[in-house]
């Protein structure tokens, strides 16, 4: 199998897991009613980051109502309270509908509610209230990377991209716009251009684990296999819980023709997905070793 070959190979199969799949270290609960998965990046007083898909996403303290069944200890009122319980959707919009009434300059509120369409895949309703966010706080970064990801998941790269870059505008010594602005860049198979984003969101943040996840996909990518090989151990070592670096590991050496490391990294992305309980990924890891010589 020439190079290119297995190059094309390698990109079909590790892109759609770097997208889809994780390991879910936290769950978090949200004002809006919604669940969000994903590993934690980030915690400060303020905020905390945790990968989503395999993109960092930002919450706010006063968004969230718990973190891994804690209750972050904020006044949460009984209406939304119990829109949480029962995962009532049309409560949650009702609550986040009346708070915008009671102050439709509320940005976060207006971005809170574009979370809660977005989660529901509503992303037409979201950018609604993602755009009236930002038309209220021109400076809210975050409303604009929000804009851009709702863009992006509706195929639509031009308005994706420049939301994202104005996202960039305000604040360039984000690690984690540059690392949207490079997944953007991977979505549409510009290595090069993507390389130049991830490689500043790891300068930026060097324990940023999805900087490097990706730098490894963009190098392998590339043909650049000992380089890739270099930044998925790095994204394995900020964040060994993540079976998605052991797999793509896997896959890289599997490729490469190196079947005992290959076998190594499948079994350790198995046991951490069996620790999640997580049969797809089980079952998937299984196939490719059953691949091995």
């Amino acid at each position: 199998m020439n190079k290119k070959i297995t190059c094309i190979i390698f990109t079909s199969l590790i892109f759609s897991f770097l997208l889809v799949s994780s390991v879910f270290a936290e769950t978090i609960v949200l004002k809006t009613g919604d669940k969000v998965q994903g590993n934690l990046i980030e915690k400060t007083g303020k905020y905390i980051k945790i990968e989503f898909a395999g993109v960092p996403m930002t919450y706010y303290l006063d968004e969230i109502y718990s973190i891994d069944g804690k209750q972050i200890n904020v006044k949460v009122e009984p209406e939304l309270d119990n829109a949480i319980k029962f995962k009532d959707a049309d409560s949650a919009i009702a609550y986040w509908k009346d708070k915008i009434q009671n102050n439709p300059k509320d940005f976060q509120a207006l971005n809170s509610l574009g979370m809660l369409y977005a989660s529901l895949n509503k992303f037409p309703e979201a950018i609604i209230y993602f755009e009236k966010s930002v038309a209220v706080n021109p400076n809210y970064a975050q409303g604009f990377t929000n804009l851009g990801l709702a863009y992006n998941y509706l195929n639509q790269p031009e308005k994706a991209f420049g939301f994202l870059q104005r996202a960039l505008e305000i604040n360039p010594k984000s690690a984690e716009t540059n690392n949207n602005l490079g997944r953007f860049y991977i979505d549409r198979q510009e290595f090069e251009k993507a390389l130049i984003f991830c490689q500043k969101a790891a300068e930026i943040n060097p324990q940023f684990a999805d900087a490097y996840s990706n730098l490894g996909f963009i190098y392998v990518s590339l043909q650049k296999f000992d380089l890739g090989i270099v930044n998925l151990k790095k994204a394995v070592a900020l964040n060994p819980r993540d079976a998605t670096n052991y797999e793509n590991l896997g896959y890289v050496f599997f490729l490469t023709g190196k079947s005992d490391q290959a076998r190594d990294y499948f079994q350790k992305a198995k046991g951490l997905y069996a620790e999640k309980s997580d049969s797809e990924g089980v079952t998937r890891i299984e196939e490719f070793i059953k691949k091995l010589p």
